[in-house]
């Protein structure tokens, strides 16, 4: 296992080749993760979709993350 430096996120063997893709200005109140996993799913397997909300208030942000298996 590989520990990049600054990252807290520990990369195992399973995750060599992953990628992640920002997404922003999409429409917060109508889009959920199912929907990102739709669109993005046609350019590869999807690991995760993440979608931060604000500590206090729950609201999403405005951004998210699409975590791909494979960079190809």
């Amino acid at each position: 296992m590989t520990v990049l430096k600054g990252h807290e996120k520990s990369i195992s063997e399973d995750d060599r080749g992953a990628c992640s893709l920002h997404v922003s200005a999409y429409p917060v109140d109508r889009v959920r993760a199912q929907d990102l996993r739709e669109v993005f799913g046609r350019y590869g397997g999807i690991r995760d979709v993440y979608l931060p909300r604000e500590f206090l208030s729950r609201k999403y942000r405005g951004f998210a993350y699409v975590e791909f298996h494979s960079s190809e």
